[in-house]
């Protein structure tokens, strides 16, 4: 028997996610007329966890529906379609959090904050990227107000990472 997303044995000793894309994938290879009983058990999912958006599903499993599923469609960018086409509400409280930002370089904090806190395989940081010369002279001249030096930082590249833990 597969256990549930919420046994106390195993809450917290694997990295769980809020399964939105296994949802949508699922929903996706449904409507392509493909059996997901026997990708669910491969998977170590069953249809109950993935028809409960309440339940979190162990992040190893979720990728390896995805893997199972994109197998079975034949595609190899499964991931980026599904993200093409959903809803963006439906990615729940994330969606809020990015929409509210003022700056890309605010929603990108957010998001990484997000993705650490709702996401326990997930890591990541965002970090401003060297300029060089120009970035040691905006050092070196005190001298400027603070909205002239926001001004010149705006064009500032950045680099945002997120990895599995």
């Amino acid at each position: 028997m597969i256990a549930s997303s919420l046994d106390a044995p195993t809450l917290g000793a694997v990295p769980h996610a809020d399964g939105l894309m296994a949802r949508l994938a699922c929903a996706r290879a449904k409507a392509a007329g493909i059996a997901l009983a026997p990708l669910l058990r491969k998977a170590n999912l069953t249809l109950q966890q993935i028809d409960d958006s309440r339940l979190r599903l162990a992040a190893r499993d979720q990728i390896q529906l995805l893997n199972l599923i994109a197998d079975a469609m034949g595609d190899d960018l499964l991931g980026a379609h599904l993200a093409a086409q959903c809803d963006l509400r439906e990615m729940g409280l994330i969606y809020y959090v990015l929409a509210s930002s003022e700056t890309v370089l605010d929603a990108l904090r957010r998001a990484v904050r997000y993705a650490v806190l709702a996401n326990e395989g997930a890591f990541g940081k965002i970090t401003r990227r060297s300029l060089g010369p120009r970035d040691a002279a905006h050092r070196v001249d005190r001298r400027r107000s603070a909205a002239s030096r926001a001004r010149a930082l705006r064009g500032a590249p950045l680099a945002a990472s997120a990895r599995r833990r």
